[in-house]
């Protein structure tokens, strides 16, 4: 699949066919964290650490030097992910959280994770639960310290759950794509790109990060929004005591025709 250019604060959704294409796709990630000045985490499938990590530090002296430093670091999705030997999604949440603020701590710009979802393979994870961790979680990245590829082989994952997971992170290989950014209590949130059925549940998660009063949600730079997107929005402006809206004329009309009464609680700004 396509991968459009990954910037920090990305969490994106791709897929592959065969171990060589997660490595590759993996080499061009962690080169882009580096750059960023970030932390890199790799969790390959299991079984597969060592072949990556080779594959990683023989393409590339800077990734060679990075593993030595602990600065690119292949880690067990047993360990993380599978931590206590089930999935937590509550637990996974407050671990990617931790890291991200540790590698700030520790001098670098933020996280950047790559990861094989393979640890998930139906049957050992509910793949409802786990696509309902994936769109809330598209909430730590408004600050631009996290960044991750998710990405699910093809030979694991059947071709509507890679769909479906598409749809539960703003970025994916198929479909429109959106970015936000926030501040860490999500009083402030900006949203740029596009938002339609193919990000739907992202969309949907990033909103319900908005802190329940005082908010401030700026559309503005938006390219395209659908009546599901806009719908979504009604609804969670409704779900709060105060929201200010900052929009252009033709978005505010869109929202208010699609929203109605959802908006009575909201200011709306035009700009």
């Amino acid at each position: 699949m396509y991968l459009q250019r990954i910037l920090a604060g990305d969490h994106v959704a791709t897929s592959f066919h065969d171990d060589d294409g997660f490595a590759a796709r993996t080499l061009s990630f962690a080169r882009s964290g580096l750059d960023a000045r970030a932390r890199v985490m790799v969790f390959p499938a299991a079984g597969r650490s060592a072949a990556v990590d080779a594959y990683l530090t023989a393409a590339d002296e800077t990734l060679a030097g990075a593993r030595s430093a602990g600065r690119l670091q292949i880690l067990d999705p047993g360990e993380v992910q599978l931590a206590g030997g089930s999935f937590d999604a509550g637990r996974l949440r407050r671990a990617y959280a931790g890291a991200t603020r540790q590698a700030v701590g520790d001098g670098y710009s933020g996280l950047w994770v790559s990861v094989d979802m393979s640890w998930a393979a139906p049957g050992v994870v509910d793949t409802d639960a786990l696509l309902r961790f994936e769109a809330a979680a598209n909430a730590l990245f408004g600050t631009g310290r996290l960044t991750a590829i998710c990405q699910y082989d093809e030979r694991v994952f059947d071709g509507e759950d890679i769909r479906r997971a598409g749809r539960a992170h703003a970025h994916n290989a198929s479909g429109s794509a959106f970015r936000h950014h926030s501040t860490d209590d999500v009083t402030f949130l900006a949203v740029f790109g596009e938002a339609d059925l193919s990000n739907r549940e992202a969309w949907a998660a990033v909103l319900d990060s908005i802190a329940r009063r005082d908010a401030v949600v700026d559309i503005t730079a938006m390219t395209f929004l659908d009546v599901g997107a806009l719908t979504a929005l009604g609804r969670a402006a409704a779900a709060r005591q105060w929201l200010t809206l900052i929009a252009t004329s033709t978005q505010a009309r869109q929202v208010r025709l699609v929203c109605g009464r959802e908006l009575d609680r909201a200011t709306i700004e035009e700009r």
